[in-house]
């Protein structure tokens, strides 16, 4: 980056994304001007589809394994991870209890709880967007 700031969470995706692509990145760096060499991303196809981050701004828990989100664009829905199989940094929060320790962190943007886990702003904005239920952790 040149200029400005970037919340850390998207941070580490750009440095991630970058470091896939830096082949890519680099072949477009040294092409005339004018000539377009991007393509779409294989390891993130769903990259070139975001024009902007959109974060989290309040959540609710409103059962064991389901929380009430409200996105900065104005998006708003419920969120049933009751059919998840928890495993790794997710393994806690089959434990309602643990899982209703959620809270929002307004630097990611996104929800957290307190080992650490957290689940990308876009892809919680997805699943309220489309009505589905998340994927197995």
């Amino acid at each position: 980056m040149l200029a400005g700031s970037l919340p850390a969470r998207a941070l580490r995706l750009v440095r991630e994304w970058a470091t896939a692509h830096s082949a890519e990145l680099e072949a477009n760096w040294d092409a005339p001007a004018g000539t377009l060499l991007w393509n779409q991303s294989r390891r993130f196809p769903s990259m070139v589809l975001l024009s902007e981050l959109i974060h989290v701004t309040d959540l609710a828990v409103i059962g064991d394994h389901r929380l009430r989100l409200i996105f900065e664009d104005g998006a708003q829905g419920e969120v049933d991870f009751s059919h998840w199989t928890w495993r790794g940094v997710f393994e806690p929060l089959g434990d309602p209890a643990y899982f209703q320790q959620v809270r929002l962190d307004a630097e990611l943007g996104t929800i957290v709880w307190p080992n650490g886990a957290d689940i990308a702003p876009e892809t919680l904005h997805a699943w309220v967007l489309n009505g589905r239920e998340p994927a197995a952790a």
